[in-house]
């Protein structure tokens, strides 16, 4: 790189302008798909086991929770992504 000084400007010769290409990117945006299932919780029926194991045998209330009995349907989001 040859450097040329004058007094009113500093020009360099044989200097390449850096290019910068850009590519437009396509993305493609799907709509959530819901998909319903069952889940299992402690609810009332299994609190009133719990009630019930408490005044009869009270180590086995101990499992209660352990083993739900109340079911409710709840909706998750289902991806179909390939990259997770």
């Amino acid at each position: 790189m040859e450097r040329v000084v004058n007094a009113e400007y500093v020009q360099y010769e044989n200097v390449e302008t850096p290019v910068i290409i850009a590519t437009p990117v396509q993305v493609v945006l799907s709509e959530p798909v819901f998909k319903k299932k069952e889940e299992q919780y402690c609810g009332p029926c299994s609190l009133i086991f719990f009630c019930i194991f408490c005044m009869s045998f009270p180590p086995l209330a101990l499992c209660v929770p352990c083993f739900p009995c109340d079911t409710r349907e709840i909706y998750c989001i289902e991806t179909n992504d390939e990259n997770t």
